[in-house]
């Protein structure tokens, strides 16, 4: 196969399929619960969705690297078939519906919870979201693409980009001894036109906890949602949220930032640089929010070594973060 590394980087491939046979049933489960919307398909929607597994799995480039390995022995033995072109992979992938697919994820997330394969970090199972944008185009768009007028320099004119952005869940488990942690995507929700990340992000919770109700108990997330609704969200449900906190223009950030010159900070090490951290409970400077709120703040100390002069350099790097 042209697009693997080798007869080593197959043998690992044939080893991650059987053991995804074995334990999560990939196939007879996971595979066979999703179907797509075409009235009359002739390529099975299994086929095209064990064809992009091997792709991620196997890291290929896109799509077209996909097509390259079409009449690989590999392929015809494992699908039954050789892998179909680019275009109907594409295609037959943006019909698939999603619930067949949440229902494959939470599959292998009960198998791994079973195997004990998710840990929670000192008794706190954790999950993290964020938005990401997957493409963007000046010329190809649908009815579910974004909006935004790119200003021209030099006196080009403006030109209108149509982009995808989604905000995604992934949960978080802490390491199990001499293994790498697990990190496992729960589920993803796109944004729609003329709303804010914030309340895709509200729509994307209700659906995730009411699927993983004991997944995880703290949520981490930027700066970008650290407004009220999503504390309240989370806090009506029994779950806890850490926020960075950037604005100063907020009550609560001027107040925290008072502080500190007047609170002696206790000193420790992460990641070999030395550290100082302040920690301040129960403020109630953010009455917006159903309860008191807790800010902490790190200021790390680093040594950075210049590689062209051979001299190192001290660096600092701060942050601040509330969580309720």
């Amino acid at each position: 196969m042209e697009a693997f590394p080798g007869k080593e980087g197959l043998t690992i491939l044939r080893r991650l399929l059987a053991y995804a046979e074995k334990v999560f049933q990939f196939s007879g489960t996971v595979v066979a619960g999703v179907v797509d919307r075409r009235p009359q398909p002739r390529i099975p929607t299994s086929v095209v969705l064990k064809s992009v597994a091997a792709l991620f799995w196997a890291r290929m480039g896109s799509l077209n690297a996909l097509e390259l390995t079409a009449h690989s022995r590999f392929f015809r033995r494992w699908l039954g078939q050789s892998v179909c072109s680019a275009d109907s992979v594409g295609r037959v992938s943006a019909l698939m519906d999603a619930d067949g697919l949440r229902q494959g994820i939470h599959h292998i997330y009960d198998q791994l919870k079973r195997n004990k394969a998710l840990p929670d970090h000192q008794g706190i199972a954790i999950a993290v979201l964020d938005g990401h944008e997957s493409h963007a185009s000046y010329l190809r768009h649908c009815p579910g693409c974004l909006e935004r007028t790119i200003h021209g320099k030099d006196g080009r004119a403006d030109r209108t980009q149509f982009y995808h952005r989604q905000v995604t869940v992934m949960l978080l488990p802490g390491a199990r001894p001499h293994c790498e942690p697990v990190r496992l995507l729960l589920d993803h929700e796109p944004q729609r036109a003329e709303e804010g990340e914030v309340a895709t992000v509200l729509r994307l919770l209700e659906r995730v906890i009411g699927s993983y109700p004991r997944a995880f108990d703290l949520v981490l997330a930027d700066a970008l949602y650290g407004t009220a609704p999503f504390f309240n969200f989370l806090l009506a449900r029994g779950k806890h949220a850490l926020v960075v906190l950037k604005d100063e223009r907020r009550n609560l950030y001027q107040d925290a930032a008072g502080l500190f010159a007047h609170v002696l900070p206790q000193e420790g090490v992460f990641r070999s640089g030395k550290c100082l951290w302040w920690d301040f409970p129960d403020l109630r400077s953010w009455p917006q929010v159903k309860t008191s709120v807790r800010v902490i703040r790190s200021l790390e100390t680093y040594s950075v070594r210049r590689q062209l002069c051979a001299t190192s350099a001290k660096g600092r790097e701060g942050s601040m973060c509330v969580t309720a």
